[in-house]
């Protein structure tokens, strides 16, 4: 091209062509994108070759990779250390999905591990959409992979779409697996949901965990079956209400938050006989519940407690029921106070010297 007698030399003097010359150049323009297609479309093609190659490539490397000589054993173990214990359904990606991608053979072992599908998570993100098809299509695989072993359900959603229901309901009707559930009362207020919960059983259930916001319309009577719960959180739940919660000998864990927000103290004895009944109860977490400051007329005694944490989550909240000075805790060795006015601290030291218990750890804050 350089020997043509429009060369780049004519171009770089600013040479004005005539019109014979006009024609050559268009020609020579014409060629010159015939050209830059033309290399283009090897160039596309070259590339798409070489991703092959490359994929091939590793492929093979996979082939004769270490980790692929581990028995199946190994790699299980190693799983059960990379994944989370509870599977996030609504999350779009996740250590768990990875893993279970990378290849047939280790699809294969976590499919026919039933412990890696005995947790489940139902939240929706904000910011990740995840479709309803795809969130159905995980439940059945928990359903279908995890055999017969005991289940941990975190069933966060606030709002349900139709999808989502269906998709709950499913959940919902192995509830007699169930030995841990984190469930919001959005979703504890559907009849259909506290029907298939309550016809399953919860006789299994070992920590149940209850997340406002509160409610009075929700009805805790699906809970009548679950008589062995250690581990019982309330956070924003409305009493007296949740009377229907069981709270009794076996509990041995309780933590009740921001609880109680309502001018109903009729029942309010109702929760001081609750407390009495937990003689097994060896730790108590107490953050701003306003139940109002009726004083229980006899004695709460919990010889078991041995750590109490109490306190306001916020400088707005109200005072505590006036149960301290009525309070036994013999066997109280870790205490944590977080109240914001020095003149709620006084009754809680009055009640540890009246349990005469001895404490090995104070923290104020």
């Amino acid at each position: 091209m350089s020997n043509h007698p429009l060369s780049f030399s004519l171009a770089r003097e600013h040479h004005i062509p005539n019109n014979s010359e006009r024609t050559t150049i268009q020609f020579l323009i014409s060629s010159c994108e015939a050209f830059l297609h033309m290399a283009e479309s090897k160039r596309f093609a070259l590339e798409f070759h070489i991703s092959n190659i490359q994929s091939y490539r590793d492929l093979l490397y996979s082939l004769i990779s270490p980790i692929e000589k581990l028995p199946d054993d190994i790699l299980r173990e190693i799983f059960s250390n990379l994944c989370e214990d509870i599977i996030d359904i609504g999350g779009r990606y996740g250590q768990f999905w990875d893993i279970r991608n990378v290849s047939t053979n280790w699809r294969n072992i976590i499919d026919s591990t039933p412990y890696f599908w005995s947790g489940l998570k139902m939240r929706r993100r904000r910011y990740v959409q995840v479709k309803d098809a795809l969130i159905f299509q995980r439940i059945l695989l928990c359903a279908k992979f995890s055999g017969e072993v005991p289940l941990t359900i975190a069933l966060l959603e606030k709002h349900m779409s139709p999808k989502e229901h269906e998709a709950i309901i499913h959940i919902a009707s192995q509830a007699n697996r169930w030995v841990s559930l984190e469930i919001t009362t959005c979703i504890l207020n559907d009849y259909k949901i506290q029907d298939v919960i309550r016809n399953q059983g919860l006789t299994r259930l070992r920590k149940l965990n209850l997340q406002g916001p509160l409610s009075v319309l929700t009805n805790y009577d699906m809970f009548h079956s679950a008589t062995s719960i250690e581990e019982l959180v309330l956070d924003y739940i409305y009493f007296p209400g949740a009377f229907g919660i069981p709270m009794d000998n076996s509990v041995k864990r309780l933590t009740m938050t921001n609880c109680g927000w309502t001018n109903r103290l009729d029942k309010l004895d109702v929760l001081y006989s609750k407390l009495r009944s937990m003689s097994s109860l060896e730790e108590l977490t107490w953050i701003s519940n306003t139940f109002g400051e009726e004083a229980p007329t006899e004695v709460i005694m919990l010889p078991s407690l041995h750590t109490l944490s109490c306190g306001h989550s916020s400088m707005y909240s109200e005072p505590d029921p006036k149960m301290w000075d009525m309070l036994r805790v013999p066997s109280l060795k870790h205490l944590e106070i977080n109240y914001r006015w020095p003149s709620a601290i006084g009754p809680i030291l009055s009640m540890v010297t009246s349990s005469n218990s001895f404490v090995t750890q104070l923290q104020l804050s």
